[in-house]
């Protein structure tokens, strides 16, 4: 959420006119930031999303199994 917010006030910011070249180029290293850090959520949330289906396996539509040890996990009991 906040590479989001980062990327719009950079690119608004390179969009002004009369800045001096140091100001461009620290733009743009914010917006390439910003924007591999929007990259990487990507990429962390779709490997996430992949380890949970993995984790819980289905016995048949709509049902899942989960382990008690699984069930502690996810808790936070011990």
């Amino acid at each position: 959420m906040q590479a989001a917010i980062v990327l719009g006030a950079s690119v608004t910011f390179l969009s002004l006119p009369n800045l001096n070249h140091v100001a461009r180029i620290a733009g743009l290293v914010s917006t390439l930031f910003a924007s591999f850090s929007m990259a990487a959520t990507l990429v962390a949330i779709f490997k996430y999303k992949s380890e949970m289906v993995r984790i819980a396996p289905r016995i048949s539509e709509g049902i899942v199994w989960v382990s008690v040890s699984q069930l502690v996990y996810n808790v936070g009991v011990c």
